[in-house]
């Protein structure tokens, strides 16, 4: 996909500011192309979620009314999606559900939004992020956004926060909040779960705590939604397994060819045709999930080319609990 400001390509015409190649080839497709204004133009596009998203000066594209920002289908047509923009989007950002703009709109995503906003990539509107108390001045034009975690990187053109061309970090991302990956802990111990410094100021646990973490002795599935100053909320959930003796291992610790691995795990069920098993957990020894490996009587190897040489647990897991686990070494 090209875009920016033409009105053809390669003196074939009828190709307003945007264009799509064979990415293999390089040849036109001609069947995809749309009408705009002369005065137009388009200043970026991106693919995700499986939708075109072009952002720029315009009002119009093929005739629907769209300020700014249009989702195109890949089959080559504008949706009916509005993001409800009021002038220029100059920057644009994916993350999650959501669409990051910048620009020189005051209106984005059908409400008051100073240059930046978060837009549902559902509804095309804002979601209660709101930047207009950070002192982004009329002036002001936001040329790149950027979002990583929690935090929004914004940089701007004009009046904003008093600094001209300055590049801004605004902490506290309402679609984004992350207490950690699923634990197992080995051997058994009391364990934290934390979401504070995430720009968040209430929080509910499912246990029923209001702290920003949480400490617990017992294993389970843990969430927590978290509420900032202005009303936005986000939810994440995290499991934490306890590990049990390697002894509880279906056919004693035999089950496992080798502690010592290069490439392969093979696995030694002697013959067993019900085998109790139904998914093995890879975890390096911090406790954080690796891989995860759905088998069955028919699995007889594991295939660990991907990591690196080092300790690792495997647990393994049934339908209901985590049945054993052993440390591997690979070499």
């Amino acid at each position: 996909y090209v875009v920016g400001h033409f009105d053809n390509v390669n003196y074939i015409y009828n190709y307003d500011n945007i264009a799509r190649f064979d990415k293999n080839t390089g040849n036109l497709d001609t069947s995809f192309h749309f009408a705009m204004n002369q005065q137009d133009y388009l200043t970026d596009a991106i693919a995700y979620a499986g939708k075109i998203y072009v952002i720029g000066n315009f009002y119009q594209i093929d005739g629907f009314t769209k300020y700014g920002i249009a989702e195109i289908d890949p089959l080559g047509f504008i949706t009916s999606k509005n993001f409800h923009c009021s002038n220029i989007v100059s920057s644009i950002f994916p993350q999650g559900n959501t669409l990051w703009l910048g620009g020189n709109s005051a209106t984005m995503g059908g409400n008051s939004r100073m240059r930046m906003a978060q837009v549902d990539i559902n509804t095309g509107y804002a979601t209660c992020w709101n930047a207009s108390s950070s002192g982004i001045g009329n002036a002001s034009w936001i040329t790149a956004i950027f979002a990583q975690g929690d935090t929004v990187y914004a940089g701007a053109f004009g009046n904003f926060s008093n600094v001209y061309n300055s590049l801004t970090a605004f902490i506290g991302n309402p679609s984004y909040i992350n207490i950690g990956p699923d634990l197992n802990i080995c051997p058994p111990a009391p364990f934290t779960l934390s979401a504070a410094s995430m720009g968040f100021q209430n929080y509910v646990w499912n246990t029923g705590s209001t702290n920003s973490t949480l400490t617990s002795t017992s294993p389970g599935l843990f969430w927590v939604t978290a509420t900032t100053a202005s009303g936005c909320a986000a939810t994440d959930s995290v499991r934490v397994d306890f590990c049990t003796s390697i002894n509880s291992i279906h056919s004693s610790e035999n089950f496992i060819h080798q502690n010592l691995v290069s490439d392969y795990l093979y696995l030694n069920k002697n013959g067993d045709t019900h085998f109790p098993y139904d998914k093995i957990l890879v975890y390096d020894l911090s406790g954080q999930v690796l891989n995860k490996f759905d088998i069955d009587s028919e699995t007889s190897k594991i295939n660990l080319e991907h990591l690196s040489k080092g300790m690792y647990l495997v647990c393994f897991q049934n339908k209901t609990a985590i049945a054993g686990t052993i440390k591997i070494v690979k070499m």
